[in-house]
């Protein structure tokens, strides 16, 4: 629910973006697919990335896969095509105001990963960027398993 909703809002505020929802392995019981977390700092977090997906792709398109585990530790994988990331600038994006030289020239303040990844930290989920195999970036969020 939260994905879809997440979905509709960057639609919403970006008319011209696509961003495609897969959803693999749903669990037999639908109690599985509750996540303990605050609703709205989780959404600002998938907006975040959905959005810098779209923002960076030449297509304007994020791809989001959703792996469901029976025990909670959910995966999501949010990827785009864009120009990549380069090795050595994966730790710095996720710092305050860290734009990378390459993208100046677009519109951002440098604020939005580092906002992601205090999010998730504070629900435990793991994040990883790692470069997508057909170009572009992929962030993989690990959800911790439910107690």
């Amino acid at each position: 629910e939260l994905l879809w909703q997440s979905k509709v809002q960057v639609l919403k505020t970006h008319p011209e973006y696509l961003v495609s929802l897969e959803y693999q392995s749903l669990p037999e019981h639908e109690d599985a697919l509750i996540v303990r977390a605050n609703e709205p700092l989780l959404r600002t977090a998938l907006l975040n990335l959905m959005t810098n997906g779209c923002k960076y792709s030449p297509d304007q398109r994020v791809h989001v896969q959703a792996w469901f585990a029976a025990n909670g530790a959910h995966l999501l994988e949010v990827s785009d095509k864009g120009p990549g990331i380069p090795p050595e600038e994966i730790p710095l994006i996720f710092e305050p105001f860290y734009r990378s030289p390459r993208h100046l020239g677009i519109k951002g303040t440098g604020v939005g990963l580092s906002l992601v990844r205090s999010i998730l930290e504070l629900h435990q989920i793991t994040i990883e960027v790692t470069p997508a195999p057909t170009g572009g970036a992929v962030f993989l969020l690990r959800f911790p398993a439910a107690s």
